[in-house]
């Protein structure tokens, strides 16, 4: 399988991590403000306006997550002369949930203007940062059996509802009442994530255009039960998702728990191959979880720079870090092996073996 283009859009409302502090640092307590300050996160671009979000007022929306995604698909489309008999299958990524429309699923909102009726169309929902690679494993088996057509994968990143208020009364980075200590708060998700849409068009047969071959995938989910309440929205007795009823629940176990799982994945399918990868991506959680991941894998930070520098200028992106991930490699024009290594709320992990031309 190959992928013949990448389609990275971002908002063109970017926040800077210092303003915020800044902005807000009176209202936060010095724990919190250390917290977001060791992020390795210098910049986060988002759809809204998140400060006037967090000051209590209504935030303007500058566009809808769903329009992103549609803009997205079409750039990329039209980039390669795609028509829309010629795409047999859309797969979209989407972990945050659709505030507007719980259901039908985004996928359908891409008929029938940008796709024939006709189109298959999944939507894998909830799956956690590591999607791409199942959205990859999906892809090829769908290319065995539809030679000559193309693929097209989208997915999403929005933090609406992951703002919280910052005008409560209590400072920000104090613990709820009730809640565990090694829950964190919803205040770190409103610094870390960020707003991004990515687009991948993927092929059964090398062409021209062609960038990168996909070889081989990688996956594991809940090594350990409890795996599972490291990340999760808890279900709630509303009927619509809003920003004020949802909780985005990340354990403060999640970079020890991922650097389990990349431990795993890199004695299975990592430690043989290692010698032979130029090119190394892991998504980008935070600083903290690439410094274990350094440190597990035995890479020095240089070979993680492109990880480094898509957290730094992005954030954590969600599902869309892997796709940045890839765009980056593509840009600087060598060949070589590549890894791709994802891994997020499931908990699951996965893997992805290639090759940039």
């Amino acid at each position: 399988m190959f992928i013949d283009d990448i389609e990275v859009t971002v908002p063109s409302n970017c926040l800077y991590i210092d303003d915020l502090i800044c902005e807000f640092g009176e209202k936060m307590t010095p724990s919190m403000v250390n917290v977001v300050s060791n992020l390795g996160i210098r910049k986060k671009y988002i759809f809204s306006d998140l400060v006037s979000y967090v000051y209590g007022k209504k935030p303007k929306i500058y566009t809808s997550i769903t329009d992103e995604m549609k803009r997205s698909v079409v750039s990329l489309m039209k980039k390669n002369n795609c028509e829309k008999k010629d795409i047999s299958l859309l797969i979209c990524i989407t972990n945050t949930p659709n505030v507007t429309y719980i259901l039908p699923s985004i996928s359908s909102s891409f008929f029938p203007d940008i796709l024939n009726p006709g189109t298959m169309h999944l939507s894998l929902s909830g799956h956690g940062c590591s999607a791409l690679i199942k959205a990859f494993d999906i892809a090829n088996a769908w290319l065995k059996s539809n030679q000559g057509k193309v693929i097209i994968t989208t997915s999403e990143s929005t933090t609406d509802v992951l703002g919280r208020n910052f005008t409560k009364d209590f400072p920000i980075g104090t613990p709820k009442e009730g809640t565990k200590k090694n829950i964190s708060s919803n205040w770190i998700q409103s610094f870390m994530f960020s707003d991004t849409t990515a687009s991948i068009l993927l092929g059964s047969e090398k062409n021209k255009t062609s960038k990168i071959k996909i070889n081989k995938m990688h996956h594991i989910t809940n090594i350990d039960k409890d795996d599972f309440f490291d990340g999760y929205v808890p279900g709630n007795k509303s009927t619509f998702i809003s920003a004020d009823n949802v909780d985005f629940i990340m354990s403060d176990r999640v970079p020890d728990v991922g650097g389990k799982y990349i431990d795993f994945l890199y004695k299975s399918h990592l430690e043989e191959v290692k010698k032979n990868i130029d090119f190394w991506f892991f998504h980008t959680g935070s600083k903290r979880i690439l410094e274990v991941i350094c440190r597990i894998v035995s890479l020095q930070e240089k070979s993680m720079n492109t990880s480094f520098e898509v957290l730094e200028n992005y954030g954590n992106t969600s599902a869309t870090s892997l796709s940045i991930g890839l765009s980056k490699i593509i840009s600087n024009n060598k060949s070589g092996e590549f890894s791709l290594v994802g891994f997020g709320m499931g908990f699951s992990a996965g893997v992805v073996f290639g090759r940039v031309f």
